[in-house]
């Protein structure tokens, strides 16, 4: 694996990534936003999870399940500067889920992008774009994280008839 890895200009929006490139070393963390993608991207990964949401997208739930805990605290102590990172890593991970269980890759990090993507996806909470737009501009805040605790319940049973109708 190269030092540094491209990462591509649909994903190098703020507030994931303010520049085109990322420390390898960066991506072998858990959490780190568009892991998976930027990984596949640069060639050092076999399998584009999108091809494979059955595997990928379980992963990114149980990531979240862990980060909830820490959001959780975060916003007891009212601790927005600790809170924030954690909310940007886990509005990517959203990003990836929504797109991943639709077996597309992510369109962009940026919400308007993302948004217009949605149209075409078949499997989407309701008024996502407004809400992703909403979460990325204020990522501190209580709101947002609420609104992205209910976009996760709401993908994860998106995603239980994904699972059903991959079975079939």
């Amino acid at each position: 694996m190269h030092d540094k890895l491209m990462i591509p200009t649909r994903l190098a929006a703020a507030p994931f990534y303010h520049q085109y490139t990322v420390e390898a070393s960066f991506l072998q963390e858990k959490g780190a936003p568009f892991r998976e993608e930027i990984l596949w991207e640069n060639g050092c990964m076999d399998e584009a999870p999108w091809d494979n949401p059955l595997t990928f997208v379980p992963t990114l739930f149980e990531e979240w399940e862990e980060r909830l805990n820490v959001l959780d605290t975060c916003y007891a102590k009212r601790d927005t500067v600790s809170a924030e990172p954690v909310m940007i890593e886990q509005t990517a991970a959203l990003l990836s889920v929504l797109s991943w269980m639709n077996r597309c890759r992510v369109p962009g990090a940026d919400p308007d992008v993302f948004a217009a993507a949605c149209a075409d996806m078949r499997r989407m909470p309701s008024n996502v774009g407004g809400r992703l737009s909403f979460i990325v501009s204020r990522p501190s805040h209580h709101h947002s994280f609420m609104q992205l605790r209910s976009l996760f319940v709401e993908s994860r049973k998106q995603f239980t008839l994904v699972k059903i109708e991959e079975k079939k």
